[in-house]
């Protein structure tokens, strides 16, 4: 790579940095047109190599739990919140009359006219 870093991006290794969502066999419209898939088909979420979201009915383990402790409806969030100035819990109360993040129904278009 131009940018001399072909050693930590560029593929699926051991060591490198990747941004993956995994997506179960269950896909809308085929891969093509990656818009049309919903959360429902996510099975996991990794950004820069960390597991960050999962789907608990899809993506299960023993250490799924302490990875990803945090649940909210079916899915486990994989966040450290020792690291922010709030805990999960007060993230919920706080989002509590805002749009589900997993929901569509009250969320704007990204569609561009």
């Amino acid at each position: 790579m131009a940018l001399g870093l072909a050693n930590s991006m560029g593929s699926i290794e051991a060591g490198k940095a990747a941004d993956l969502v995994v997506l179960d066999g269950v896909v809308k419209e085929g891969l093509r047109n990656f818009g049309a898939q919903s959360h429902e088909n996510v099975i996991a979420v990794l950004i820069d190599g960390r597991l960050t979201a999962t789907d608990a009915r899809k993506f299960t383990g023993a250490a799924v739990p302490s990875i990803c402790p945090h649940t909210l409806g079916s899915k486990r969030l994989c966040v450290d919140f020792s690291r922010y100035n709030f805990t999960f819990d007060e993230m919920k109360t706080k989002n509590a009359g805002n749009v589900d993040v997993f929901s569509l129904d009250k969320q704007s278009s990204c569609r561009v006219p």
